[in-house]
């Protein structure tokens, strides 16, 4: 593997994304150890056999299910989750087709896990319809801070706040 040229700069700082699985020591290890390994990228697949590196930190190997029967129904669930992300619905409004996900993730009152539920359901019932407000709002505000380091997108950066600030807040 090759080995990185450059060091990050000393004002680099790694930490969790919001709502991630990972602690902000476990991002700053896993980043560290990829770094390493792999200062161009890596891919998935280049992740997941680092592990096998006599060095790869425990940070990292611990979020791997090892377990092949249970990876196995948790990747099959995954797949499940594409499959209801996949399917799309074309509605004509105002006599133009305007195309939306058909099924949308939301948690029913008083269950443990998410539900994915058709549009007009979403549409019938406010606590859903809040919830898919909401989802709306965090993706906005995740790919502002994805992107407002990037110049070129300056401009986009400053209009999607502007849009935010309209999306209205969970109560």
């Amino acid at each position: 593997m090759p080995k990185p040229k450059l060091k990050p700069a000393p004002s680099v700082e790694y930490k969790a994304a919001a709502g991630s699985s990972l602690s902000d020591h476990d991002a700053c290890a896993i980043a560290l150890f990829l770094n390493k390994y792999y200062p161009n990228g890596a891919t998935p697949e280049e992740v997941l056999n680092a592990c096998e590196l006599p060095d790869a930190p425990p940070e990292l190997k611990k979020h791997f299910e090892w377990n092949d029967k249970k990876a196995a129904k948790r990747y099959r669930i995954n797949q499940a989750r594409q499959i209801l992300r996949s399917i799309h619905v074309v509605i004509l409004t105002d006599g133009k087709p305007v195309e939306s996900r058909a099924y949308h993730a939301v948690v029913p009152t008083g269950e443990p896990n998410r539900r994915y539920v058709p549009m007009q359901v979403v549409w019938n019932r406010p606590d859903y319809t809040t919830q898919v407000i909401e989802a709306a709002r965090v993706e906005m505000e995740s790919w502002i801070a994805r992107y407002q380091s990037y110049q070129k997108l300056a401009v986009a950066v400053r209009a999607a706040k502007g849009i935010l600030n309209k999306i209205p807040r969970a109560p």
